[in-house]
């Protein structure tokens, strides 16, 4: 057992329940994510890491590039294999609305016709027109995620759309 994982094990409260979360009790970032110093192979690999991801790959394998470790019990500071899950940012996300936690606020949901939160009903929002919906967004300047994702486009599109919509403006000005 090398130093990270003795460290690793040193900071979790495991309960008598192993179906419970193991609670992370060192370093947490902001919004309560456990925190470990990990020494890589080379130099460069060496550096924080969540406590979750490191439980996963130590109990697991390696998460594979651009995705994500997220809680099925939705507690920060679990690290509990079982509680675990790899996903894409979009399972993360999707993951979040289901279980209600997403701020009203958040942006990408906006246009989201299963967001409670919403104003408008999925018909209302099919029916406008994407170019529309671009340029109305783009008038109030949004960012283009945010266009992207209401007007269901990549974000890609939407940033060339918008411009190409600057443009038109100007050519008609």
């Amino acid at each position: 057992m090398d130093n990270t994982e003795k460290t690793f094990w040193a900071n979790i409260e495991k309960p008598d329940n192993t179906g419970d979360c193991w609670n992370w009790k060192g370093n947490q970032d902001s919004n309560g994510y456990g925190k470990l110093y990990v020494k890589g192979e080379f130099p460069y690999q060496s550096g924080m890491k969540g406590a979750h991801r490191y439980s996963w790959e130590l109990h697991n394998d390696a998460i594979p590039d651009g995705m994500f470790c997220c809680h099925h019990c939705d507690n920060p500071q679990c690290v509990n294999p079982h509680h675990l899950f790899i996903g894409t940012h979009q399972d993360n996300m999707t993951d979040m609305v289901k279980k209600g936690r997403a701020n009203k606020k958040t942006p990408w949901m906006l246009g989201n016709a299963n967001n409670k939160n919403n104003k408008k009903s999925s018909k209302e929002s099919k029916a406008i027109p994407k170019a529309d919906l671009m340029r109305r967004l783009r008038a109030e300047r949004k960012a283009a995620g945010l266009i992207s994702w209401r007007a269901d486009v990549t974000q890609s599109q939407a940033v060339l759309l918008t411009a190409y919509l600057k443009r038109l403006r100007e050519v008609k000005a």
